[in-house]
């Protein structure tokens, strides 16, 4: 979707940043690939193995969505350009990057994500993302 999910599915979406890997898994297209390669087919993915970062991977994580939330728009699609994540767009990796920060409990970016609240009052290209910011902060506030 190009807008932000609801609230009550914010939690749900818990850390799929971008679905790649979890649409391949359930495509019907790819069945032959799966009986082939004896991978058993499923809509049960779980991602609780990377719910716990290693400090490092946590580090990189930050830095990523650090970049994501300061960068120009223009920044983010040149950085991505021939990825699929280039498909979300960069309204839709900060979108998404602002879920998985509140539902990982990044609380390194509050300062990012401040930033970008400040920025929504002067920028329209960010007072889109205001409401979903302000959600973001809630949830880092409530630990």
């Amino acid at each position: 979707a190009k807008t932000n999910p609801p609230v009550h599915l914010r939690k749900k979406i818990g850390d799929w940043f971008f679905g790649c890997d979890l649409c391949q898994t359930v495509c019907p297209w790819n069945e032959k690939v799966f009986r082939k390669k004896n991978i058993e087919k499923s809509d049960k993915i779980s991602t609780s193995g990377l719910l716990s970062l290693e400090p490092q991977a946590r580090a990189d994580l930050v830095t990523y969505f650090e970049f994501l939330l300061t960068a120009s728009h223009k920044k983010i699609l040149k950085f991505h350009l021939g990825s699929p994540l280039s498909r979300a767009g960069a309204k839709g990796l900060k979108r998404n990057a602002l879920i998985v920060i509140a539902n990982k409990k990044l609380h390194e970016l509050k300062p990012r994500i401040t930033g970008l609240l400040s920025e929504a009052k002067t920028n329209e290209v960010t007072s889109e993302f205001q409401e979903l910011a302000e959600w973001t902060l809630e949830q880092l506030n409530r630990d």
